[in-house]
């Protein structure tokens, strides 16, 4: 690392301890997703201390009936996060910090991106614009958006690495790995930003295979980045695709959320600083752009039209920038109210279930634009320091929570039913008014049974029943694909009950009865091709490095 770049650490390091510095306070604050978050990490350690491994089924959750969460909800944040809480840390200190970590990341993989292809003065600014965006310190201090914030920190390093093969021209391990590796992350850190940032991403690799000289070179290693990085979150990405046919995820989120959630034009200009929900009559959340992001987008038009006169000298800068302008152009429609047609057919497909998340690619591009503009400056210091101090004006007002709450860590957990808006990853086949009610985990519909717990964790409940006479026995658990149920170590196929859990008729006797929770064909398939795809990237280092010495 040359000394300017361990300064330009340094100094992001000393903007992050600042722009977070009212994080740190006892407890937690209040949020949109707070409560949801605090009690995530919670079962997501849990799960890892009872060896389920990867996290999958949360048997404490929906009143004790057990949740999917994690078939479906991201998983980096909770990783970062893990090893911090089983240090000894805070689990509300452990959330913040991964909040400061995901914030301080993407300030040096955006600096590192706008280095390589703009320099090192643009690169910074461009960079302090990636971090102060008012919708970065939304996402942190007002929705405790853990999964967004996070996701920061890989959309600079995914297009670096496209960048970097395309001046290559060669087969690039290091930046096919890099890529693969980064395209993963985004994807386990939040899979609508993912989908939100992919639309860019594959317009910039077509682009870029008409400007690189080896496009079959070009096309096999993007190719094989996205298979790696697919793959490397495989284990998570083909479960929570396959067997969301089985939630209510569809019908509940779709017909609430699709063409509910626009902005106006306004929102993006100017919305004070808020505390609220989207759209909340007083006080909503503030879903501006920023007054230096605004300005970079036409100064970065300004610039435009000034190469335009020497074209001939500076095509591939207009391409450029005639691209970067044109995504942000289409982040911008698809947050307004007259892209609905849009959202209705790729609602069949797909949902992203706030359009204002689509300020993620907003907030990437105006940053990379910004750094054009000083780049092309006459003036590139003076204008750097203009838009550092707007930045800074501009989010005086962002930096703080809205109020701290000393509620311990058994409240938050009794608030959460399942840590979803809608419930929305509740199996189709669940009675909603029968899991509301929190019951003993074995019940007995017969007049006489002795039913003693033996053993219950996430993954295996097991229970001795001395029946006197014969009736029903209830396992109040939702019956949902890989629990496998076993009487006296016989295995057997229950049906589920109107209600959603596991229902069977006991004669007179004792028996010993187990439910045990096992990877269906599909998760084992899954959890190999992640393990396959990070042994191919290790190999492709490892070839590498050979190759080097």
């Amino acid at each position: 690392m040359k000394r300017i770049d361990l300064v330009v650490f340094i100094f992001f390091l000393a903007v992050s301890v600042f722009a977070l510095r009212n994080l740190w306070g006892e407890g937690f604050y209040t949020s949109h997703d707070g409560s949801h978050q605090i009690a995530r990490l919670f079962y997501f350690d849990k799960l890892i201390r009872e060896g389920q491994i990867p996290p999958r089924w949360v048997d404490s959750l929906q009143n004790g009936y057990g949740y999917p969460l994690f078939i479906f909800s991201y998983q980096l944040p909770w990783i970062i996060a893990e090893p911090i809480f089983a240090a000894g840390i805070s689990i509300f200190d452990s959330i913040k910090l991964t909040f400061f970590v995901g914030y301080f990341l993407s300030a040096l993989t955006m600096y590192l991106f706008l280095k390589r292809t703009t320099g090192r003065l643009p690169a910074l600014v461009g960079a302090f614009l990636y971090i102060f965006a008012p919708f970065r310190f939304s996402n942190i201090f007002v929705r405790a958006a853990i999964g967004d914030a996070t996701a920061f920190i890989f959309p600079p390093l995914i297009f670096l690495s496209l960048y970097e093969l395309k001046v290559a021209g060669t087969f690039s391990t290091k930046w096919i790995v890099v890529g693969a590796f980064s395209l993963a992350c985004l994807l386990l850190s939040h899979a609508m930003i993912f989908a939100i940032f992919a639309a860019g991403i594959g317009l910039y690799s077509i682009v870029s295979l008409f400007n690189t000289q080896n496009k079959r070179q070009f096309i096999i290693s993007v190719t094989l980045m996205a298979f790696l990085g697919l793959g490397m979150a495989g284990y998570y990405f083909i479960p929570s695709s396959l067997e969301r046919k089985y939630t209510k995820f569809s019908e509940t989120v779709g017909p609430a959320l699709v063409g509910n959630t626009f902005l106006s034009l306004k929102d993006l200009l100017y919305s004070r600083w808020g505390y609220g929900v989207f759209h909340s009559v007083e006080g909503a959340m503030s879903l501006q752009l920023g007054i230096p992001q605004w300005l970079g987008v036409f100064g970065a038009l300004f610039v435009l039209l000034s190469l335009w006169r020497i074209r001939k000298k500076q095509l591939s800068a207009i391409t450029d920038i005639c691209f970067w302008l044109g995504i942000f152009g289409l982040s911008i429609f698809l947050m307004l109210p007259p892209s609905l047609s849009v959202w209705k057919f790729a609602s069949k497909y797909f949902i992203i279930d706030y359009t204002f998340r689509i300020l993620s690619l907003s907030v990437f591009v105006t940053a990379y634009l910004t750094a054009v503009v000083v780049r092309w400056s006459k003036f590139p210091r003076i204008v750097a320091l203009l838009f550092i101090l707007l930045a800074l004006y501009g989010n005086r007002n962002h930096q703080q929570v809205n109020q701290w709450l000393d509620w311990p860590l058994s409240l938050y957990l009794d608030v959460e039913t399942t840590t979803n808006t809608y419930q929305e990853y509740t199996p189709k086949w669940v009675n909603t008014n029968y899991v509301r009610i929190r019951r003993p985990k074995v019940e007995f519909t017969g007049r006489n049974a002795e039913i003693v717990i033996a053993k219950k964790t996430s993954k295996h409940l097991a229970f001795e029943i001395d029946v006197k006479e014969a009736g029903d026995a209830i396992i109040n658990a939702v019956n949902y694909p890989g629990w496998q149920y076993y009487v006296n170590g016989i295995k057997n196929e229950f049906t589920t009950s109107g209600d959603g859990v596991i229902k069977f008729w006991l004669e007179p006797g004792t028996y010993h009865v187990e439910a045990k929770w096992n990877e269906m064909p599909v998760r084992r398939m899954a959890n190999i091709v992640t393990m396959v795809s990070l042994a191919t990237a290790l190999g492709l280092l490892c070839v590498r490095k050979k190759q080097s010495v």
